[in-house]
Formats: structure tokens, sequence, C-alpha cells
């Protein structure tokens, strides 16, 4: 009897916790989004636009993750704000975000 008392907590346990994943996969499908995480190594700061379209601003040797995005392919770039000399690095890709998945990106 006191098996079968400590078992039944183990599968609600066990139900709830796929219940939840679930449903935060339901939801990506259902936005059509995947993530990405967008990476400076540089101590420098830089603006990141996605497809010609300012979002913000990466403080050096820092991150962003999870930035939701359609799924489909999108245009990234990465404009030094400070610390050259002469120009700004300028980095700029193209890739797809897929739909649940995450994707990353370094710069510079």
């Amino acid at each position: 009897m006191k098996r079968v008392l400590f078992l039944i907590p183990l599968l609600v346990l066990f139900i709830s916790s796929c219940s939840k994943q679930a449903a935060e996969k339901r939801e990506c499908e259902r936005e059509n989004i995947g993530y990405v995480t967008i990476t400076n190594t540089s101590k420098n700061p830089y603006d990141i636009s996605i497809d010609g379209v300012y979002k913000f601003q990466l403080a050096g040797n820092t991150f962003k993750e999870d930035i939701k995005e359609s799924a489909g392919f999108h245009d990234y770039k990465a404009v030094q704000v400070s610390g050259y000399i002469l120009y700004p690095t300028v980095k700029k890709t193209t890739f797809s975000t897929w739909i649940c998945k995450k994707s990353s990106w370094v710069i510079p």
C-alpha cells in the first residue's frame, strides 16, 4: 500500500511536466516563431538591426537570448557604436529561423 501511495505522486508529476512542454511547443508553432540568441564577444557595443529595422543596442561582452522572430530568412546587421579609430565594424548575415528552434549569431 505504501508503495502505491509513493507511485501516485510521481505519476502525477510526470504527467504534468509533459503537459507544460507540449503547451509551450504549441505556442511557438501557433505563432510561427523561432528564437535567436545574439552574442557580442567584443568589449564595444553594437547596434543590432533585423531586416533593416533597428532593434536594440547590445553592450560589449554580453548576449541577448530568445529574441522572437517569425520563421523564415532574415537579414541581421551589427554596427559598432564606439571604440573604433577610422570607421565602425559592420557585420551582416542572413540565416533562417525555424519554427520552435533556437539559432545563434556571434559578433564581431
